[in-house]
């Protein structure tokens, strides 16, 4: 028996899991239809968002970014490794992306969380 807290809506249903081969056979105690996607993702192929920060040369030594979407949690290393070696120098916009395709991922790019000015 394996449990799982969902967080696909505010019930934080506990749900519990039957898993045969790294795949979810079923799923028990979900409130609503998202349980069973969001327990089938996350034991299958279980992805995060990247908020961090990444160095400037402006006024602000550190400008929040995160990734547009989801990564592959187990490349998750290999994208920190790569968004450590990008360092702003020019003024950016909340909301601009600071670099696309990371990794080579297509849709997955680098987006400034605030306005920085010279």
């Amino acid at each position: 028996m394996n449990k799982l807290v969902c967080i696909a809506c505010p019930a934080g249903c506990e749900m519990i899991l039957e898993i045969k081969n790294g795949k979810v056979i079923s799923v028990k105690n979900n409130k609503c239809p998202k349980g069973s996607t969001y327990a089938a993702e996350e034991i299958e192929s279980p992805k995060r968002v990247i908020t961090t920060c990444v160095k400037t040369d402006l006024s602000v030594k550190w400008l929040p970014v995160k990734t547009s979407s989801p990564v592959p949690k187990e490349k998750l290393f290999d994208f920190l490794a790569e968004i450590s070696k990008i360092k702003i120098s020019k003024p950016v916009k909340a909301g601009d992306k600071i670099a696309e395709k990371l990794l080579g991922f297509e849709g997955i790019d680098l987006i400034a969380g605030r306005t920085i000015e010279i």
